[in-house]
């Protein structure tokens, strides 16, 4: 083994940053200085700077690095990508699985190629696309997966069967994280037939938005009570308890801290929050932020010396109902819709009295915790999560990316699909923070009236929003509107064409703790 590759797989099994800035240092001391600098930058990032102008230097210098070195660095692997990053140092991938099937088919040295190149390029995580039924036996015997330890396969429309072959598989023995999010998965078994004697390493799996029901955990099983989960996501299934009381240790407490993201709490509904943390940031669009409106500027800078908790994901028609008894939602499950819908069709005041029921559950009443509408500057540093891009990845949009009228593209990204309806919360990848669908999907109430001049007069610490108006700000944009729609800083509120089409406002919840 090479000492790269130690390094490597050191590097993918470590859960903080130290193997990875131990091979920093030996780059630096095999003649790598700028890769090791660069490790060390993504490193610093990924944990919260609260710092503007430091964290600002540091993405400028981390850009910089990318643009001059990155082809490089990912090197012959970019031609079987369809794209590519990094996160801490390490890329992750994404490739079409029908095209990676065909080339295994048409060349038996593909497969060696292709882990000589993972190794090279510090391959940590892998997303393949367009995981289609043709695909899942090759699929599963790729020798090559061996190379990642996180694997991606969310929205390939796969079922039980093949992900019980892909449990099966002795292709799969280093992975630590798996994400099977928006499939057809609907047996309990899938989650913990294979896992007791082949995926011992499995720390982080997700199964969001599938269908899979648990109702008793069959006894003497590896059941959901894996000894070496961190994280289990069973969000959006139709489970008949909620998914924390599967994860009885992580019970309303910390339920899982990725490196780079805000530890996250559940509450008695299984809601799950992230803590966001206070610093300073830039709110607002930049004079040359292609289609801002007047109300987005003057680009300022804020700071919110109070972290807090905010929802992970918009509130849902089963939250709204439990609460309230009622669901107002246009898309419901007669129309398109479901409860891991986000609810919609809700007026500021029904948002405000949700907040106020939810808090006064006993249960929330004895944990202390207090939910309310976020104010705009919290909306808006939590849907940054540090960068200054127009979204949260980056400077263009296409509709793989967040639920949005995707004939309408921004920043030169390809036309995509349309749903032309809300989709399961949680169906998009997240922010930086780990929040969803804080672009797209339904609009978000924010506690604040709406001024289109406050950003001229607003407080630098902890704005509070107008006094008063007549009309209460939304943020985020929703499914119907196009890509400049869906921007971080776009501002709107209850009369603008934009809002009044029937589905299209939601809210998400922040909390604080007393005491």
């Amino acid at each position: 083994m090479t000492p790269e590759v130690g390094f490597l797989r050191a590097m993918q099994e470590d859960e903080d940053d130290t193997s990875r800035l131990v091979f920093a240092d030996w780059l630096d001391e095999h003649g790598q200085p700028e890769r090791a600098e660069f490790i060390r930058i993504q490193c610093e990032l990924a944990r919260w700077i609260p710092d503007l102008q430091h964290r600002t230097q540091l993405q400028l210098r981390e850009q910089d690095l990318l643009t001059r070195h990155g082809e490089t660095w990912i090197g012959r692997l970019q031609e079987y990508c369809l794209s590519w990053r990094f996160e801490r140092g390490l890329a992750h991938i994404v490739m079409d699985a029908g095209r990676f099937v065909r080339r295994l088919a048409s060349s038996r040295h593909f497969l060696l190629r292709v882990e000589e190149l993972f190794r090279a390029a510090l391959v940590e995580n892998l997303r393949l696309e367009n995981v289609r039924e043709a695909t899942y036996a090759p699929l599963a015997r790729v020798g090559a997966l061996i190379e990642v330890t996180g694997l991606d396969l969310s929205g390939g429309e796969l079922d039980d069967e093949f992900v019980d072959g892909l449990f099966r598989s002795r292709s799969l023995g280093r992975l630590r994280s798996l994400d099977l999010s928006n499939n057809r998965l609907s047996e309990a078994g899938v989650l913990y037939g294979g896992w007791g004697s082949r995926l011992l390493a499995i720390q982080r799996v997700s199964v969001r938005n599938n269908l899979v029901q648990l109702s008793v955990v069959p006894k003497g099983s590896l059941s959901l009570h894996h000894p070496f989960f961190t994280h289990l996501d069973l969000h959006g299934n139709p489970l008949t308890e909620p998914s924390h009381r599967y994860l009885g240790t992580h019970q309303n407490g910390k339920v899982w801290h990725q490196p780079g993201r805000p530890p996250r709490l559940f509450n008695s509904l299984a809601m799950q929050f992230a803590l966001i943390p206070a610093g300073t940031f830039l709110m607002g669009a930049p004079a040359g932020e292609t289609g801002h409106f007047p109300n987005e500027t003057p680009r300022h800078e804020v700071t919110l010396t109070r972290s807090f908790y905010l929802g992970l994901y918009p509130v849902t028609q089963h939250d709204y109902e439990t609460v309230l008894g009622t669901n107002p939602s246009h898309f419901s499950s007669s129309n398109s819709g479901g409860p891991n819908h986000p609810v919609e069709d809700v007026t500021w005041e029904e948002a405000v009295h949700f907040c106020k029921e939810l808090s006064a559950r006993p249960e929330e009443r004895a944990a202390g915790r207090v939910y309310r509408l976020p104010t705009e500057a919290e909306w808006e540093h939590a849907c940054r999560a540090g960068t200054t891009t127009p979204f949260s990845w980056g400077s263009a949009a296409w509709s793989a990316q967040a639920n949005f009228s995707g004939q309408h593209p921004y920043g030169g990204a390809l036309t995509g699909p349309y749903l032309g309806r809300t989709s399961p919360v949680g169906s998009y990848p997240p922010n930086p923070f780990g929040l969803y669908d804080l672009h797209g999907n339904v609009w978000e109430w924010c506690n604040d009236w709406y001024d289109k001049d406050y950003y001229e007069k607003s407080p630098r610490k902890d704005p509070p929003g107008p006094r008063k108006g007549h009309a209460h700000v939304l943020r985020g944009g929703s499914w119907y509107i196009v890509g400049r729609g869906i921007r971080c800083a776009e501002r709107c509120y209850t009369s603008e064409a934009p809002v009044t089409h029937a589905g299209t406002i939601g809210f998400r919840v922040a909390m604080t703790l007393r005491g």
